[in-house]
């Protein structure tokens, strides 16, 4: 519930400041003009397999968002590389209810998440990146986002005495 607090905070500090004609405009990336990932929960559509994601942009007023289709057993990792010199930010990752499933906010300028699927069917999750402080030159901060699913193969069977007779 705090960080839902902290979060409606962020937004309506982010208006202010953005209604504030001071204020520059967040640098536009390929998100802001259509394609898949989006600017709003829960995202638009899944990322394609193996898509990554270099040079895109977060400001304080402009969260990115994607949404990643995980089957039983597959695991997603997720990494994004940025300038902490230039603000923070934070990566959380959602189940299709809403609810926050994993996170990483340290401030080293690299974040990564890994979930494994457990659910016993596919699942559709969705990761936010979140600026949470911007303390650059510029307006917002430049981040390379990558990502992989891996899939884990099923356990290794030791062989025993009883393989030994054929069984």
């Amino acid at each position: 519930m705090d960080r839902l607090v902290k979060r409606l905070f962020l937004v309506c500090v982010a208006w202010v400041i953005s209604s504030s004609s001071a204020w520059a405009a967040c640098t536009q990336d390929m998100l802001d003009t259509g394609y898949p990932p989006s600017n709003a929960w829960p995202g638009l559509g899944p990322v394609p397999d193996g898509q990554n994601f270099p040079s895109q942009n977060v400001c304080l007023t402009d969260e990115d968002w994607f949404k990643f289709q995980i089957a039983d057993g597959e695991t997603l990792s997720v990494t994004i590389n940025y300038a902490p010199s230039e603000g923070d930010i934070d990566l959380a990752l959602y189940a299709s209810n809403g609810s926050q499933i994993a996170t990483q906010t340290t401030s080293t300028g690299s974040r990564s998440i890994e979930w494994e699927n457990t659910t016993g069917s596919q699942q559709n999750v969705t990761l936010s990146i979140i600026m949470t402080s911007d303390s650059g030159g510029v307006d917002g901060n430049q981040y390379n986002l990558s990502w992989n699913v891996t899939t884990s193969g099923p356990p290794l069977c030791t062989a025993d005495s009883i393989e030994a007779y054929g069984n």
